[in-house]
């Protein structure tokens, strides 16, 4: 019995002595903080976590106290593993260690070699030390052999940690340890650890009582998982349902802007044919203003040959007084003859004039009232049409409040309020909520967004709906959570949707995603990422506003469009009570009936004074604001404003 237990001692302290080499550097030509983090990196990319599915950031952390050992580092930010982003964190001391999934432990904590590995045992983390003395502790550890960096490697704690080595590493100039003279070395500790044996052995036999207990827990866990997994396949059976739905009503939209883009073609040809009518009447009224003119100029004609007619006549009186009374008589009466006939003739020539101009005018009244009656039936024809047109639409907003998120639904799982006003019947704009339960080490996660889309109305309603698709397949179905990649990969999704690698379509959308992460018993964390639109927030230890400024880019629509374009994460640890404000640009921009905008400024004295009250009573008080701003000023754009209680 003695013998076996010794033997598989042994057996165990060969496995753990078991090293492999890293890739010589010569440490004397660079600054040895990049060439650690360099090396560092380099295995990384060399090795297999078990639980890379679960990883959407790999994490560096430093045991250092080296300045330029974390500045070699801090140098890895920004790069990827896997095509999964790298962030680095430094700790001071072992009690600072938390979950990464690399760390680096530096020559000065060579000594805490043993605890570090105790304090990340079971985290999934791959353990690099510096010319660490304790090699039943280590994973991958740096040694320095004739001026050059090298490493060595403990298989046996790598495999117990979810770790395995790729086919590439020992290619990088990695030698294996003697295995001999580890050998030799544990023979020699091997009676120092006899008594130990024995107690491990009693140890291992409680153990093996606890563990059958653990497997008896296990598969009651089973059974309960079992039961879980049939209840997330119906609802998975539901989602394809309500997707399908959503496929329907699409392609229902669809045929309503076909319907409505004819609709707007006929009208706009009816449009033209009533100008050119009321072009034609113009013409008339011209021609009839002419006659008029050419009657004015007869009048004043006849009014000229009128005063001839009696100067004439004056003058035939005074010969009558020269003439002699014999021919007085006879002179008389040719006078008078003489000018009736003059008179006679113009008389004649005026009525023919005026019965001309009469019946030019009675044709051009008739003309303009069968005009008329045809402009009264096409304005009756365009109201009945415009009216259909109102009611498609009218329907497709039903469809646009169906795919919006129900407030129901996000007051279960976060307290807030929504603004949201479009312009016109459907709008541009629209908001966007997302839920993901805690489970297991994985926080809860509350998605939250604003989004603007170029346009209001039907276009901009369309966009909304394209915009709502593509969020629900990246978070939802592909489980992305990063909102710096998820705006990403929404960038991407709508060029490629719209064609803007190919046609001259020019369309896209700004936004405010926000992501409140939950773990238990900590702060929550609020992770930003803005495309053109901020985040403003106001503590509840202090009644300052702060702002998160977006990026200075917009998703879709740039001229650039096949560019790639990468969008920023903001992080912040957040007091519970913390008020987060999500909006468009609808609501700053909103004139007042003197054109002055509601403004930044103005929108920040709101909040000030508004965001110690209930929610219910913000959006209340948000709302009166902006009616008594806009007072009977036309609204000029989409508005959507949403606050948020982080808890």
């Amino acid at each position: 019995m003695k013998t076996n237990a010794q033997s598989s001692i042994i057996k165990w302290g060969i496995a753990m002595l078991l090293f492999f080499g890293v890739l010589a550097v010569n440490a004397q030509t660079a600054n040895p903080g990049l060439i650690k983090a360099a090396l560092t990196y380099k295995y990384a990319l060399n090795v297999d976590w078990n639980n890379e599915a679960s990883i959407t950031k790999y994490t560096f952390g430093v045991l250092s106290n080296d300045a330029e050992i974390i500045k070699g580092f801090k140098s890895l930010n920004g790069k990827s593993i896997k095509s999964k982003p790298l962030a680095v964190v430094a700790f001071k001391s072992v009690s600072e260690l938390t979950k990464v999934d690399v760390l680096f432990v530096d020559e000065t904590f060579s000594n805490n070699v043993k605890q570090a590995f105790s304090a990340i045992k079971g985290n999934n983390t791959l353990l690099v030390s510096d010319k660490a003395s304790d090699k039943q502790s280590v994973m991958i550890n740096m040694i320095e052999k004739d001026g050059q960096l090298k490493f060595e490697v403990n298989k046996n704690n790598m495999f117990t940690e979810g770790l395995k080595v790729g086919p590439k590493l020992l290619l990088l100039g990695g030698s294996e340890l003697d295995v001999a003279a580890l050998f030799n070395e544990t023979n020699s500790n091997l009676e120092k650890e006899k008594e130990t044996v024995k107690n491990q052995i009693k140890e291992l036999a409680a153990k093996e009582a606890e563990i059958s207990a653990k497997k008896a827990e296990i598969e009651k866990q089973k059974t309960e998982i079992a039961k879980q997994q049939q209840a997330i396949a119906a609802q998975q059976a539901e989602i394809e349902k309500q997707q399908a739905e959503i496929r329907k009503q699409t392609a229902h939209l669809n045929e309503l802007e076909g319907a409505v883009k004819a609709q707007q073609a006929a009208l706009a040809e009816k449009t033209k044919l009533l100008n050119e009518q009321i072009s034609k009447i113009k013409e008339q009224e011209t021609a009839i203003a002419a006659q008029q003119e050419e009657m004015k100029k007869g009048k004043e004609l006849l009014e000229k040959q009128m005063a001839a007619i009696e100067e004439t006549e004056s003058k035939i009186r005074k010969q009558k007084l020269v003439l002699a009374a014999q021919n007085a008589n006879i002179a008389l009466l040719k006078n008078i003859n003489y000018v009736f006939a003059v008179f006679f003739v113009l008389i004649v020539f005026l009525a023919v004039f005026v019965y001309r101009s009469y019946q030019a005018q009675k044709r051009f009244n008739k003309q303009l009232g069968e005009k008329n009656a045809e402009i009264e039936k096409f304005a009756a024809k365009l109201e009945i049409e415009q009216e259909l047109t109102t009611n498609s639409i009218r329907y497709a907003k039903t469809i646009q409040d169906a795919i919006l998120p129900q407030h129901s639904n996000m007051a279960m799982h976060v307290e807030n309020f929504v603004i949201f006003r479009p312009k016109d019947i459907v709008a541009g704009d629209y908001f966007w909520f997302h839920h993901v339960a805690a489970a297991g080490y994985e926080p809860e996660r509350v998605f939250i967004g604003a989004l603007d889309c170029t346009g209001h109305g039907v276009p901009g309603a369309f966009m909304s709906m394209i915009g709502t698709s593509i969020l629900n397949e990246i978070v939802k179905e592909k489980k992305i959570y990063s909102p710096a990649e998820i705006l990403h990969l929404l960038n991407y999704g709508v060029m490629h949707a719209l064609k803007q690698g190919e046609s001259d379509n020019n369309d896209g959308m700004d936004a405010c995603l926000v992501l409140i992460e939950r773990h238990k018993g900590q702060k929550p964390k609020v992770i930003f990422c803005g495309a053109k639109r901020p985040l403003f927030y106001v503590t509840p230890n202090n009644n300052v506003i702060q702002e998160l400024k977006g990026d200075r880019k917009s998703i879709g629509g740039a001229i650039r469009k096949l560019r790639e374009v990468e969008f920023n994460n903001q992080e912040l640890d957040m007091e519970p009570g913390t008020m987060l404000y999500l909006t468009t640009d609808g609501f700053i921009d909103q004139n007042a009936p003197d054109r002055v905008k509601f403004g930044t400024r103005k929108l920040h004295k709101v909040i000030h004074e508004v965001n110690k009250m209930s929610i219910d009573n913000q959006k209340v008080a948000f709302e009166k604001a902006l009616d008594e701003h806009q007072g009977t000023a036309e609204q000029r754009d989409d508005i959507t404003l949403i606050g948020v209680k982080v808890s």
